[in-house]
């Protein structure tokens, strides 16, 4: 009798190899177009982007801004949070992920987001994905706001390339979001990698309550204190800093008079940030390692900026002309709001 025959599984997808990333210092240059992908410009600001564009209900927007480095683990993290919380109880209908390469010097970014998009492309998937490049190195802050003038989601959630999802990290802050009362939400983190140990309570604290990678938000309170800073001087640091108190700002300006008036916390580690000490001089988080094993009474020692008071006073100045743009905003939607109740009557 003749053996069956063996049944023949589909051989498994070879990932991208990616090429390496540039040395510091290298110089970088604009890369060709990639067919799927949205090119940004490098001056492209918030004006001439309207409020009010309809955004989809149940919907969360991961934001992920690359530079230079393999997104594929941090995507994956996506999709798996993603996996939990759509079609949970209290949970999301579909995450669109909007990767932004920020002016990488390489294709190889493109290739990993490519390699995880077309795992999603077609069919009845609830996880979809978005591909924008920067036409130059821009910093994260102006990367994330590409993103956000752009969301399709309600909800907009943000995470850096080194970093990871936990599982439950979605479905817990859609959750969270169902509190109409609730502005934005954020979460705990868990500080892994190269030279994790020993960061003291108080910048942990700091972390939760401003590293972008723990906050979900509504998309339309988010494009109305304009997202991350746009100025040259936060294309390196601080723009997250800059965005926490834009939202306190809004917050304070609002008062009872919206819905959506408070911030809300769970302080469970659904997000872990990764430090990364490879290539040299290693990720943001690894060169301040040491700064987050002394008390912040010790900053100066750390933060030059911090001893003479001139980045306070640059961080003080945005922060002033952010609260005179969120005024007029805020009267722009008291006027629509007026004019909807007087087409009611």
């Amino acid at each position: 009798m003749a053996a069956a025959p063996k049944e023949t599984l589909p051989r498994p997808r070879t990932p991208p190899r990616l090429p390496p990333p540039p040395p510091p210092g290298a110089e970088r240059r604009e890369l060709a177009p990639r067919v799927g992908w949205t090119q940004v410009a490098a001056d492209e600001r918030w004006e001439g982007h309207g409020l009010g564009r309809p955004l989809r209900h149940g919907v969360a927007t991961v934001v992920v801004p690359v530079l230079d480095h393999d997104p594929t683990a941090a995507l994956r993290s996506v999709e798996a949070a993603a996996a939990r919380a759509v079609g949970a109880v209290i949970g999301l209908s579909a995450v669109e992920i909007v990767v932004v390469d920020d002016g990488s010097a390489t294709d190889g970014v493109a290739l990993a987001a490519e390699a995880r998009a077309a795992v999603f492309r077609g069919g009845a998937s609830a996880v979809s994905y978005t591909l924008l490049r920067m036409q130059a190195n821009v910093g994260a802050g102006r990367a994330r706001n590409a993103a956000l003038r752009r969301a399709a989601g309600e909800h907009t959630c943000f995470l850096d390339a080194d970093d990871a999802y936990r599982p439950e990290h979605l479905l817990m802050l859609a959750g969270a979001l169902g509190d109409a009362s609730l502005a934005w939400v954020r979460s705990g983190l868990a500080v892994i990698g190269e030279a994790a140990e020993g960061v003291l309570q108080e910048w942990r604290a700091a972390m939760e309550n401003g590293a972008p990678t723990t906050l979900c938000a509504r998309t339309s309170i988010l494009q109305a204190v304009r997202g991350f800073p746009d100025g040259e001087e936060f294309v390196s640091d601080h723009e997250d800093l800059v965005l926490h108190h834009r939202l306190e700002i809004f917050r304070r300006l609002t008062g009872k008079r919206f819905v959506y008036g408070k911030a809300g916390y769970r302080p469970v580690e659904s997000v872990e940030y990764r430090s990364r000490g490879a290539p040299a001089p290693g990720n943001h988080l690894f060169r301040q390692m040491e700064k987050f094993r002394h008390p912040m009474s010790a900053q100066a020692a750390f933060d030059p900026w911090h001893a003479d008071g001139q980045r306070a006073a640059q961080i003080q100045k945005e922060l002033a002309s952010s609260e005179v743009k969120m005024r007029e905003v805020l009267k722009q939607v008291e006027a629509l709001e007026a004019k909807t109740r007087a087409s009611v009557l």
